[in-house]
């Protein structure tokens, strides 16, 4: 973002306004920074593009309004000066079809404010919402929450709102957990790529020795031949990634077809390479997994059974999956850039495609087939993991910011997105150029006038089976930092979001599914966002090589955080105490020689105080660590910054796996793509051989102590 060398007229301004633009922002060194001229009519322009459904929506009550069950809530509802408001009518039809019908006069509150308009003066009248509850005399059950409509009816108007009653997210219990990259997962019966259920595994393990979470990367399809297949840019939000079934286990695995497959000399070829592989060789694992599910759903369908009845009312069930499947099925036939496909498929949102009896019938496509097939499955083993989880917090998911702009989303609810905007960050100190993550930002207007149907479904799909819900980016319920296409990083604009709604939804689906929320609010994060995830009871993140400091080596997370020693984008533990990260940043050319030597002496120092730190908490029985790098220290030093994240009053504490053996090298490099090993890297060892290392156990048992009641150290 640069300063502005056109200065913005009143009119620019207040078309900015109008549609959330924000033309300048408090950068991460303290200093205001102006977006120029041109980006600031760029992204305004593409906000106005087609919208005319948006201009005129709210002229009497807001599209969308929000009661917070529990506090005061106010709701504007805007007639002109020359209607009695004992003539109009407020009518509360629940979700459950329940009506509620009051005059209007008798729910104002407070004095009535009056201004111009175009088209005369207007008279603006606020409702309490809670008055509906004392004028029934009626519990607050009278407003469950959940989605709820308000008719305003009178002489000459008609008008409807969207209401959105909402309480807080549910509580977090305090535990500890394990995080993975699935993908990376390796087992010793694996196809190249992790799948649910080592998934499944991993959660059972981590219950085992008392923990109460394994918390993951985001389990939605991705774009196999992109170079950077990051699961943060998914085909869809909307369906899972079909590479990590575990295909052998399937029953259809075992008909006559399915054993002829997995027995083959050449198939098993295949999956001895995939298994061999250190990286994840996506279009290889792939081509292997469509083989096997064009198989196995020939299979499934070649006969009446009760699996088979089971498959269609799934898809029945999930209309939206018909889609899915033939937009991925017409990739496969004329690639991704669905806007240059000679034939495109008819969408049917938001209507069965029938009754499971006659579905068989419809679809004949046995690529569609496939992906439906695919999801299904997908569907079933997630199902099992959760399961597997029992009563604890159980699977953390994570919900990308967005989506791949060729993908499925963007296809099935155009409306919902802007197309000649794309999301990323603004110069920091990682990144000077700013960040440019390549996802088309929903339409603040748009999505709001639709009932925020394409938000809502993302939520339910994502806490399907999940019990804690991580948001990527959770500014981004308030503001997102956009781009107009062909322009550089650094010239983007903030856009505002009715930050109050999007959080109303997020807390009924939260509750409607018995699910903790975390906010990933790492970065440029204004004060605001915090205060109100503090108000809806979402979790904070902490992370413990963020908040370091030589005169605090080891401060103490705050309560209702998620408290990790890193992240998937930050160098692992062994390589941070050793300092192996500044060399590959050197390596990589983000720092000169010279800096690389101040890093390396301040790395030193920390690591000393850090080291000091620990052995005074441990006391007299702690091991000495100082500042050596050797294994033995690094694995000293690993628990004992989880011993006191465990004893901290962080809500839930989560150990990276890989940590566990003293992995060097991290799955992601933010804004390095060379070597093309992003999002692909296996793990080095599999999880038979960790759950049989002694010393991988005993730091899980050292955090799981610190975690409980007693806290000790042994």
């Amino acid at each position: 973002m640069t300063s502005s060398t056109s200065p913005l007229d009143p009119s620019l301004l207040a078309r900015a306004e109008r549609h959330g633009v924000i033309p300048s922002y408090l950068g991460t060194d303290g200093k205001v920074r102006h977006a120029s001229r041109e980006s600031v009519v760029a992204v305004v322009e593409a906000l106005e593009a087609d919208d005319g459904e948006t201009r005129d929506a709210g002229s009497i009550i807001d599209p969308v309004v929000v009661a917070w069950l529990g506090r005061a809530s106010r709701i504007s509802v805007r007639l002109p000066s020359s209607i009695d408001p004992r003539s109009v009518w407020v009518t509360l039809r629940r979700e459950d079809g329940e009506e509620f019908r009051h005059r209007l006069s008798t729910l104002v509150t407070g004095s009535v404010r009056s201004s111009p308009s175009d088209e005369g003066r207007v008279n603006t009248y606020q409702l309490a919402i809670e008055f509906v509850f004392s004028a029934t005399k009626l519990t607050e059950q009278l407003l469950p929450a959940g989605y709820h409509r308000l008719w305003i009816e009178g002489p000459t108007l008609r008008a409807s709102s969207l209401l959105l009653a909402a309480s807080r997210c549910p509580a977090a219990s305090r535990g500890w957990g394990l995080f993975l990259a699935l993908h990376g997962l390796r087992t010793g019966n694996d196809w190249g790529i992790g799948s649910y259920a080592g998934l499944g595994e991993v959660t059972r393990w981590v219950r085992s020795l008392g923990g109460s979470t394994v918390a993951t990367l985001p389990l939605n399809p991705i774009f196999v031949d992109a170079a950077d297949p990051s699961p943060y840019l998914p085909v869809s939000r909307l369906a899972y990634n079909e590479l990590y079934v575990d295909l052998a286990s399937l029953p259809e695995a075992a008909s006559e077809e399915g054993r002829a497959l997995l027995d083959s000399s050449s198939f098993r070829a295949t999956v001895d390479d995939a298994r061999r592989s250190v990286l994840v060789d996506y279009r290889l694992v792939s081509r292997m997994y469509h083989e096997a599910l064009n198989v196995f759903s020939s299979a499934l369908t070649s006969g009446p059974s009760n699996r088979q009845e089971s498959f269609w009312r799934f898809v029945t069930e999930n209309p939206h999956m018909i889609d899915y499947a033939r937009f991925r099925a017409t990739v496969e036939r004329y690639g991704p850039g669905w806007n240059k496909w000679p034939s495109v498929p008819a969408v049917h949102r938001g209507s069965s495609p029938g009754s499971s009896e006659s579905m068989s019938s419809r679809v004949s496509d046995p690529v569609v087939l496939r992906h439906l097939y695919g999801q299904w499955v997908a569907d079933e083993q997630l199902a099992a993991v959760a399961a597997s989880a029992g009563t604890g917090t159980g699977l953390l998911i994570d919900l990308p910011v967005g989506v791949h702009r060729w993908g499925f989303d963007c296809w099935f609810e155009p409306d919902a997105f802007v197309e000649a905007l794309e999301v990323g960050a603004p110069p920091d100190h990682f990144f000077a150029e700013g960040q440019n993550w390549g996802c088309p930002p929903l339409h603040p207007e748009r999505i709001r006038i639709a009932g925020y149907r394409y938000p809502i479904a993302v939520l339910r799909h994502a806490l399907r089976y999940a019990k804690a819900l991580r948001i990527d980016h959770v500014m981004g319920l308030h503001r997102l930092y956009c781009i107009p296409k062909g322009f550089d990083a650094r010239d983007g604009v903030y856009v505002g979001y009715h930050a109050d709604e999007l959080h109303a939804i997020v807390a009924i689906e939260a509750a409607r599914a018995g699910a903790i929320v975390v906010g990933e609010d790492l970065g440029t994060v204004p004060e605001v966002v915090r205060t109100e995830m503090t108000r809806d009871r979402m979790l904070r993140s902490w992370v413990l090589q963020f908040e370091i400091a030589p005169t605090d080596p080891l401060p103490d997370p705050p309560p209702d955080v998620v408290a990790s020693l890193g992240t998937h984008d930050l160098p692992r533990f062994a390589a941070f105490w050793e300092g192996s990260d500044i060399d590959d940043d050197l390596a990589a050319g983000r720092i000169d020689p010279g800096d690389a030597e101040v890093a390396r002496r301040q790395r030193t120092a920390l690591r000393r105080t850090i080291a000091s730190a620990i052995e005074a908490a441990s006391g007299s029985e702690g091991p000495v660590i100082d500042d050596r790098v050797d294994d033995a220290a690094i694995l000293e030093a690993l628990r004992g910054c989880l011993r006191h994240l465990g004893e901290s009053r962080a809500s839930l504490v989560l150990c990276d796996l890989e940590d566990l053996w003293l992995e060097r090298r991290r799955q992601n490099r933010p804004g390095l793509i060379a070597g093309m090993t992003n999002w692909r890297r296996r793990a080095a060892r599999t999880l038979e051989a960790a759950q049989g290392d002694p010393e991988v156990l005993k730091t899980l048992r050292h955090l799981a102590i610190a975690r409980s009641a007693e806290q000790r150290w042994s």
